[in-house]
């Protein structure tokens, strides 16, 4: 059978969108019943040899799909039918924007049972299970609208097991293509729920059990991922106010080791609360470092990713190696260690502020950076603006870094009016000499 042709033929009961172009071979059986051109009821059971089709937007599309289509049908009234069937692609490629399928490589069999609107090329799932081999396995209900804007505009998933070395690469890759982490790979399981409202996720609850992750170009790495995420948007976060338990609200994610650019993590817990573009630590957490630490008392952000953000964080920092965290950074390699405070930095409208001084404890002595402003940290070209105190720092631990020699003693001094541009200094007032009581060579 013309596949083409069949869609002509059934044109009078089931109408193409304009501009949606189907092909292909099949054979099989159809067996219809009805008076004059109205249907009353059809089985189909059809092995589809080839099927190529394509939308007017070329954001949908199928190239030499094969499988098989089982399907009965009902009419309730006029454009509208009932049906139930089992749908299974064992070859060819298909494309919705920006996700590519394989089904030669990960088959995938799903079994529906729903409403379909044929005048409006819309089919409202009741149930579905799906079975994308090694990939995903899930159940629930849906809305496609083929015709529509968006081809899922509605739908509630029971994710039975996500397999994250095959799910990466399949769904999540195409939409990190243009980022530093388009070379993310994985391994472990994710279980949970996803809701979908007016075609944007609504609400996800997803379980992690010893998920891996590593992105070599990126500089993200994460072993032995568990725990719990709840993530609602903010209209479904209002609406269940006060009607679920608020530890519905919460996640717990806990890992055996991450490392981030290079600077190493050890294992930990976060437990924290996000909405919509909002997260919330819910307790005092201590990420290690290296040898050290960073103690995070107070961690907020709210609309992440727009020109509204707004961040306020509060920290301590637990004495870190100098030398690790200048390798991992590809810095020069000085010695000592970091300690010091980092209190209440804000950043509101592209200006990151603090509520006090930073204080570090570096090469033997201290330094502290006093009023703080950094403008458009984010953008393209940062400006900052502050003023350094420093202490009583040993030269010998500075210096040993550098090829041109050693200098030994104690340096004391202040920059007053430091700016710089795109990081790099535009103008500042600097003090430098040997503190008054320095006896050191």
């Amino acid at each position: 059978t013309d596949i083409a042709q069949a869609a002509v033929l059934a044109r009078p009961w089931l109408e193409l969108p304009e501009g949606f172009t189907v092909a292909g071979k099949g054979q099989g059986t159809v067996r219809a019943s009805g008076r004059g051109d109205l249907l009353r009821s059809a089985d189909a059971d059809l092995a589809i040899a080839r099927l190529d089709f394509a939308d007017a937007t070329g954001m949908l599309a199928g190239e030499a799909i094969s499988g098989l289509v089982r399907a009965h049908l009902e009419s309730a009234r006029d454009g509208f039918a009932v049906t139930d069937g089992r749908l299974e692609l064992a070859g060819g490629q298909a494309y919705v924007e920006p996700v590519f399928l394989d089904f030669g490589v990960h088959r995938a069999d799903i079994d529906f049972s729903g409403h379909l609107d044929t005048e409006a090329a819309r089919f409202d799932a009741d149930r579905f299970v799906l079975v994308h081999e090694g990939v995903l396995q899930a159940s629930g209900n849906a809305i496609l609208d083929i015709a529509g804007e968006n081809l899922l505009p509605q739908a509630r998933v029971r994710i039975e097991a996500l397999h994250v070395a095959a799910a990466l690469p399949t769904y999540l890759q195409p939409f990190l293509i243009d980022t530093s982490l388009k070379d993310l790979e994985g391994a472990g399981t994710i279980r949970g729920e996803l809701d979908v409202t007016g075609a944007l996720p609504s609400r996800a609850a997803l379980a992690f059990d010893e998920v891996v992750l590593d992105s070599p170009t990126g500089s993200l790495a994460v072993t032995g991922l568990r725990g719990q995420l709840n993530w609602y948007d903010d209209a479904t976060r209002s609406a269940l106010a006060g009607q679920i338990d608020d530890s519905l609200f919460q996640s717990l994610l806990t890992w055996d080791s991450a490392s981030l650019w290079g600077i190493e993590i050890g294992a930990a817990t976060l437990p924290f609360a996000t909405t919509g573009r909002h997260f919330r630590l819910l307790e005092p957490t201590l990420l290690p470092i290296f040898d050290g630490g960073l103690a995070i008392a107070t961690l907020r952000v709210r609309h992440a990713g727009t020109e509204q953000m707004y961040v306020r964080f509060d920290a301590d920092v637990k004495p870190i190696s100098v030398s690790k965290l200048s390798r991992a950074l590809g810095w020069p390699e000085f010695q000592g260690t970091l300690s010091g405070e980092i209190p209440d930095v804000q950043l509101s409208q592209g200006v990151v502020t603090l509520g006090g001084n930073i204080h570090a404890a570096v090469f033997g002595g201290n330094i502290v950076i006093r009023d703080l402003s950094l403008r458009d940290p984010l953008g393209k070209f940062p400006r900052l603006y502050a003023n350094v105190d420093i202490d009583n720092l040993d030269l010998a631990q500075v210096t040993s870094t550098f090829s041109f020699g050693m200098i030994t003693g104690r340096l004391s001094g202040q920059i007053r009016d430091l700016e710089t541009f795109n990081w790099m200094p535009e103008s500042f007032d600097a003090r430098l000499y040997t503190p008054a009581d320095d006896r050191s060579k």
